[in-house]
C-alpha cells in the first residue's frame, strides 16, 4: 500500500483537482484499501473453515471487499470530479463497513481474522464518515 503522503499526492496533482488536498478524503481512500485487504483476507480465511455458521460473515466481507476497493479508486481519481458519486460511494462504504463489522464481532471471540476484520472496518466506517461532509457537492 502507498503511504498517506504518496495518496494525497497522487491525487492532488490530477489537473482538475488544482492542487488542493482533502485529507479527509484521502484518510478514507487509505483506510478503504486497506479494508478491503483485509476483509479480502478474512473471507478467504473463514471459507477454508467450512462452517455453514460463518456463511454471512463471509459474504459481508466479500461485500465489503467489493464497496471498500470501489470506494478507493473511485475516490482516488476523482471520478472526473463527480462529488455526488464520490459521496455515494461513501455512504455506501460507511454502512457496509457498520453491516461487516458487526457480524465479525458475532466470531471475535473464536476467530482473529474476525477480529482484524471488525477493526479495520470500523476504521473505515469512521475515515468515510469524516470524509462524507468534505465532498462539496450535496446530494439531490
Amino acid at each position: 500500500m502507498q503511504s498517506p503522503e504518496a495518496v494525497a499526492e497522487l491525487i492532488t496533482a490530477r489537473p482538475d483537482v488544482s492542487g488542493m488536498t482533502n485529507e479527509p478524503l484521502v484518510r478514507a481512500v487509505e483506510a478503504a484499501h486497506a479494508c478491503a485487504q483485509i476483509c479480502l483476507s478474512t473471507a478467504d480465511a473463514l471459507l477454508g473453515l467450512q462452517d455453514q455458521s460463518l456463511v454471512q460473515c463471509i459474504r459481508l466481507a466479500l461485500d465489503s471487499t467489493d464497496i471498500c476497493y470501489t470506494t478507493s479508486v473511485l475516490a482516488t481519481r476523482r471520478a472526473g470530479s463527480n462529488e455526488q458519486a464520490i459521496a455515494r460511494m461513501l455512504d455506501v462504504c460507511e454502512m457496509m463497513c457498520r453491516a461487516c463489522a458487526e457480524e465479525c464481532d458475532r466470531h471475535v471471540e473464536r476467530l482473529d481474522a474476525c477480529r482484524a476484520c471488525a477493526e479495520a472496518c470500523r476504521e473505515c466506517e469512521a475515515a468515510c464518515r469524516q470524509a462524507r461532509p468534505t465532498v462539496t457537492e450535496q446530494l439531490q
